[in-house]
């Protein structure tokens, strides 16, 4: 690997501050997006709360560190964001991820060799096996030391434009994530998930209702 991804890609990062402490951070995590993803396209969608982070924003995008910033004056919930950015993206690659990570360096290069490598179904994720999906029912074997599971890598994942354009857009729903995951994995995906993580998920649940319904549905 030579430093940098062999495709173009793009990255669609979706953010809403929520607290102080997650306002803190979505700091972090992009700044080392922004560190170890050069030389790719980089889309910011904000779902408001905070006018200090769209000013932060604005100024990462004048400087050239990010490619667009998009902000919606109310929270349209994290899957319509996602869809706004894929919209946009250009790139070979497609990249989803939530603002609570902090990469480290190689996490892209590592996930776009894997699915160079292997032409199968997969998309590819940084992190291991995240606590909630240890079950053994989602394991479904490993490749080339990457384990496979159906449920994991919903925060941060890689995956090719031909395939994304196989599974489709987020649907509008207050788990979006899930209903995503469950589209693909009907359709025979499964995520390849990297066996030395480089990524950290620093995400918080507090203050987030992940029963409430999406209140806003339009921009």
């Amino acid at each position: 690997m030579d430093g940098t991804p062999k495709k173009h890609t793009s990255i669609i990062w979706s953010s809403w501050s929520m607290n102080e402490e997650r306002r803190g951070v979505l700091r972090k995590s992009l700044e080392s997006l922004i560190e170890t993803a050069k030389d790719t396209e980089i889309f910011i969608v904000d779902n408001g709360e905070d006018l200090e982070d769209s000013k932060w924003f604005l100024e990462k995008t004048h400087n050239k560190e990010i490619a667009c910033y998009i902000r919606n004056r109310h929270n349209l919930h994290f899957g319509m964001a996602r869809n706004q950015g894929l919209k946009m993206a250009t790139g070979e690659y497609i990249v989803i991820s939530d603002n609570d990570i902090i990469f480290e360096d190689g996490w892209l290069e590592e996930c776009i060799e894997f699915l160079e490598k292997h032409e199968g179904k997969y998309l590819a994720t940084p992190m291991n096996v995240d606590r909630a999906h240890t079950h053994p029912k989602y394991f479904q074997g490993e490749c080339d030391g990457w384990k496979l599971n159906m449920r994991a890598g919903s925060n941060i994942f890689v995956m090719r434009r031909s395939d994304f354009e196989q599974i489709g857009y987020f649907r509008i729903h207050r788990i979006a994530g899930t209903k995503f995951t469950d589209t693909y994995v009907k359709m025979g995906y499964l995520m390849a998930c990297m066996p030395e993580p480089k990524c950290s998920d620093m995400g918080f649940t507090r203050g987030y209702d992940l029963g409430k319904e999406i209140e806003h549905l339009e921009l």
